[in-house]
């Protein structure tokens, strides 16, 4: 199958590829701006613009993370997931320079060089970040190497069979034992155990876990975060007291090992309670290290700037789609040539564009003027959650928190609606796994 779409596409190259090349060219060259000027604006800087230049090379060139995504459409989700692992290793295995680190991660989302369905994104997005937003420097200094060298891999494990966002209800416990020193972790109902979390299925042999805190005195603390080790370093298999696997195939992000974990009065060193802006001393005692306990929410706050940009990229990705489509796709128009005084047929005329006709534009234009505003807005809030995390100032923390709120809402549904629209407006062409956009919709919504 594979290689009949691609000889049926080579086969239609001699005729109708020339064509479409110079519809786009067309389109292109009606331009009122600079498109390199506008590159600059989008990506911030020109040497933005260039390291992506390069590292778009590095990938095209490699063997693995230049090749096609349409051959996975006829992978089993087991197969599926080991070539996103692959994918994922390789990346790691470039070792690149710092400078270019974060440019590449960002491109690889933006090309899809890296499935967003990976594990390995949920390690380096949210268990890394979580250790260094809450982790004290000691905490940080022990934990962060191993997670960068990958001699650990971590997932985060807040959302709960009952329970998501309302941490306030989340009903996962940690009671500390002072003659220990030690929490006991534990699920106590069914509705306690950890559901969704994404590389507990396979990958994680830790976790950041969120849980009630219960000292010694019989007080509850509210919501911490503990470092949970779940599976044997050596063996990968789960550690006495964990239960845990994979939740099986869902609507879409077959590459991701989404997962429950349960937990059976299960021990962690006190050491293991992250404890940047609250502890437990030896002794029991709890003490807050910072003025607003609410710190505690800012890996939610990471997420939700994270899915503002992954409403912005979804948008990009299937206007593009959708405007190169409307471009070359032509309807209407004389259906057969016409016979000139000497009895000659000539060529019919090309029909009209899809692109041309207004019904076309006013579902696809709005669309991509939302894809540029979601862009900057989704600019706009990481480079104010970046100055929350470098100055910890927690007095900025109720207008961050109503603002990515709102945005994480409205982008979200925004985005989910617009690469559905996108699809419509491909016709035929967009029901096909080929076009890009029934995966797009799927994993997105």
């Amino acid at each position: 199958q594979r290689r009949s779409i691609r000889a049926a596409s080579c086969a239609m190259g001699e005729k109708e590829m020339p064509q479409t090349s110079r519809d786009l060219e067309a389109e292109r060259a009606r331009t009122s701006f600079a498109p390199t000027e506008l590159n600059v604006l989008l990506r911030g800087d020109a040497h933005t613009v260039e390291a992506r230049h390069r590292l778009l090379a590095r990938i095209a060139a490699d063997p693995l993370l230049g090749e096609g995504r349409l051959d996975d459409s006829f992978l089993s989700r087991a197969e599926r997931f080991d070539k996103s692992l692959a994918r994922m290793r390789r990346v790691h295995e470039l070792g690149l320079p710092k400078d270019e680190a974060f440019v590449a991660t960002r491109l690889f989302r933006e090309g899809g060089a890296l499935d967003k369905a990976g594990g390995f994104g949920l390690h380096t997005g949210m268990f890394v970040p979580t250790i260094e937003l809450l982790g004290s420097d000691e905490q940080r200094a022990t934990w962060l190497p191993l997670a960068r060298s990958c001699a650990i891999l971590g997932a985060y494990a807040q959302t709960e069979l009952a329970h998501g966002t309302n941490l306030a209800r989340l009903e996962t416990t940690a009671t500390f034992d002072p003659r220990s020193d030690t929490f006991e972790l534990h699920s106590p109902t069914v509705g306690s155990i950890k559901w969704w979390p994404g590389g507990l299925g396979k990958w994680a042999t830790h976790a950041v876990v969120m849980a009630q805190l219960t000292t010694a005195d019989g007080k509850a603390r509210g919501q911490q975060s503990f470092i949970v080790q779940l599976r044997d370093l050596r063996t990968h298999l789960p550690l006495p007291g964990i239960e845990l696997g994979d939740i099986g195939p869902k609507m879409g992000y077959d590459r991701v090992d989404n997962g429950f974990l349960r937990l059976c009065r299960v021990r962690v060193p006190r050491a293991h309670m992250l404890c940047r802006h609250a502890q437990v001393r030896a002794d029991g005692s709890f003490v807050l290290s910072s003025d607003n306990p609410r710190a505690v929410y800012g890996t939610m706050l990471f997420i939700r700037v994270y899915l503002v940009e992954e409403a912005s990229l979804a948008l990009q990705h299937a206007t593009t789609i959708a405007a190169r489509y409307s471009a070359v796709r032509r309807q209407g128009g004389a259906p057969t040539g016409a016979a000139d005084g000497g009895g000659e047929t000539r060529p019919p005329p090309l029909e009209r564009a899809v692109l041309d006709y207004q019904t076309q534009q006013t579902r696809l234009l709005p669309l991509i003027a939302a894809a540029y505003a979601v862009h900057f807005a989704a600019g706009a809030l990481r480079v104010r959650y970046d100055l929350f995390r470098a100055s910890q100032d927690v007095r900025t923390l109720p207008d961050l928190h109503a603002t990515s709120a709102a945005l994480k809402s409205f982008t979200t549904s925004l985005a989910a609606s617009g690469v559905e629209t996108c699809r419509l407006l491909c016709g035929g062409h967009g029901y096909s796994h080929a076009s890009g956009l029934p995966a797009l919709y799927a994993e997105f919504a």
